[in-house]
């Protein structure tokens, strides 16, 4: 499994991120998987979204999340 993969290769959790359109893939593919991931992160699902500026305050502020959920 490609998760496996990604874990053993670089020893980091593994987490899904979605965005948009791509918050249903992520849930869908989060509740399939299971427990075999760390967790999902969803933003700016289909209500109004975007984070024009911020972008890379709003990546660190997830991956800070990630770190210490």
């Amino acid at each position: 499994m490609v998760v496996d993969a990604l874990r053993k290769r670089f020893r980091v959790p593994v987490w899904l991120v979605g965005t948009s359109r791509g918050t249903l893939s992520a849930a869908a593919t989060g509740l399939q998987l299971g427990k075999a991931t760390d967790g999902v992160v969803l933003t700016s699902t289909m209500a109004y979204h975007g984070f024009n500026g911020i972008e890379a305050e709003v990546v660190a502020a997830i991956a800070k999340w990630i770190l210490r959920p």
